[in-house]
């Protein structure tokens, strides 16, 4: 699994941040979510957990077809030309990239996304599931599919963590989970404001 996961914990006034690379395997995943509850259970914590919901991403492929290049040759040309044929193939314009959703790629998606929402009902954790839009407008740093933009946000709000690709998303999930906990206006969208006086803590994946 890619990304990582990422914790808010309130100490007071302040909240923690902590997070790490998505563990390698399923097990040390439900290792990490279970020493999570045990440890907010000891202190009483209450803990809510945000799962970025997102859809897989189509997957491009690319192959060689002869057909192609040979009509694109003719729209230049206006007719069958050899010469010009060889040369647009040696410029590589006989590669055609088309976009597919291969069925692997759905299924482990779907099978680490799934993994997740069951562990946290196992554990007895509340979520949400929270469209990355959602909490990228929140924060104001639509990516649009631009990783650099939820790095630097992470980066300026968190400057004392080492904000990577893998934990940036998360962190910015966190603190959307913290906005969320106290009471903002996402708090009253989601139904899931704070009501006790216990500590919060915000997980985040």
């Amino acid at each position: 699994m890619s990304g990582g996961i990422a914790q808010l914990k309130q100490d007071g006034d302040r909240w923690l941040p902590s997070a790490i690379n998505m563990p390698e395997t399923e097990k040390d995943i439900a290792d990490h979510l279970w020493s999570i509850y045990f440890e907010a259970t000891e202190q009483k914590i209450e803990v809510l957990a945000f799962l970025e919901k997102v859809h897989a991403m189509p997957a491009t492929r690319e192959y060689k077809d002869a057909n192609h290049v040979r009509n694109l040759a003719m729209k230049i040309a206006g007719h069958h030309d050899p010469q010009l044929i060889r040369k647009l193939t040696e410029c590589g314009l006989d590669k055609v990239t088309v976009t597919v959703q291969g069925s692997t790629g759905t299924f482990t998606f779907g099978k680490n996304y799934g993994f997740l929402r069951g562990c946290l009902a196992t554990i007895g954790m509340p979520f949400e599931d929270v469209p990355p839009q959602t909490w990228q407008k929140l924060l104001g740093c639509q990516t649009r599919g631009d990783k650099n933009v939820s790095k630097r946000k992470a980066q300026q709000l968190f400057p004392a963590m080492k904000c990577t690709h893998k934990v940036s998303d998360a962190l910015l999930l966190a603190q959307f989970g913290r906005l969320v906990r106290t009471g903002t206006r996402a708090g009253r969208m989601f139904n899931t404001t704070a009501t006790s006086h216990a500590p919060h803590e915000a997980l985040s994946f």
